[in-house]
């Protein structure tokens, strides 16, 4: 049923209509769009990336059952279905992480196999293929905007953030604490959402170095997603702190907004869970 929520999410957000006059114009509604039938029932999405109604990208797991190891999954939205495209060369177990693009012709997505090895995958326009991950690097997450493409990752225990430099991938110094989410503009404006031992931080990287700010200073806060509209309009979201208490107890979500001045915390009409994305 998640998969199903989830593809239908997708269809009705890469789903554009166009030349209908206010008087004609209907209200949107939630479609289920099929998978290509060789994709099997336990099937899993992680992430999608979209350029448009006829072009976008979903990457998971092709599950064969509860216990045994899936395989990598990528489906491609052509506007009207989903397809699913070979993967010349992936022979190994396991899932599809994230996936992110700079452009139709340069798409990324990395992946995890069934002994915890790290993957890295690239779409030229043409054909997917494996692109050879950093030396060492534990891969989370692959980030895209403003021409960059940025990895999330961890070597030897410590997390590190990496940047696609021509055809090398540099280190990036990382913020203090640790770092869930990143919204990039361009080189020098990378936003990135994440928590400190004294709360939930938001940093944002100029090029030359992190500026970061503890935005909830609760214990155990965290942020794990960002937005960045503007210089002067900037989303955080994630959990609120929260210190002992009786079992049960709710944890609430948490939203902040930069104005340009400060940040500031915005109410969100629940009182437990997490605002993710």
């Amino acid at each position: 049923m998640a998969r199903r929520l989830l593809l239908a999410a997708l269809a009705v957000a890469m789903t554009v209509t166009v030349g209908m006059s206010s008087a004609t114009a209907q209200t949107p509604s939630w479609q289920h769009v099929p998978v290509p039938a060789q994709v099997r029932p336990q099937a899993g999405l992680n992430e999608a990336v979209a350029f448009g109604p006829d072009q976008a990208w979903a990457v998971g797991a092709d599950a064969v059952g509860r216990e045994a190891p899936g395989f990598p999954l990528v489906l491609r939205w052509d506007g009207t279905a989903w397809q699913r495209p070979s993967l010349p060369g992936v022979r190994w177990q396991g899932e599809l992480l994230s996936v992110a693009a700079t452009s139709p012709t340069s798409v990324w997505a990395v992946g995890r196999d069934a002994a915890g090895g790290a993957h890295l995958l690239r779409y030229d326009g043409t054909t997917w293929g494996e692109s050879r991950p950093p030396r060492g690097v534990a891969l989370t997450k692959v980030v895209a905007g403003g021409g960059e493409t940025w990895l999330i990752g961890s070597r030897d225990g410590a997390q590190v953030l990496l940047r696609r430099d021509g055809h090398d991938w540099r280190d990036v110094p990382v913020p203090p604490g640790a770092v869930y989410g990143l919204h990039i503009l361009a080189a020098d404006d990378v936003w990135a959402a994440g928590a400190t031992d004294s709360g939930a931080a938001v940093a944002h990287w100029d090029g030359q170095a992190w500026q970061q700010t503890v935005v909830d200073g609760f214990p155990r806060s965290a942020v794990g997603s960002v937005l960045a509209v503007s210089s002067t309009e900037v989303w955080a979201g994630g959990t609120a702190g929260f210190v002992g208490g009786p079992v049960g107890r709710p944890i609430p979500p948490l939203l902040v907004r930069w104005d340009g001045q400060a940040w500031n915390r915005v109410t969100v009409p629940a009182d437990f869970g997490s605002v993710t994305s």
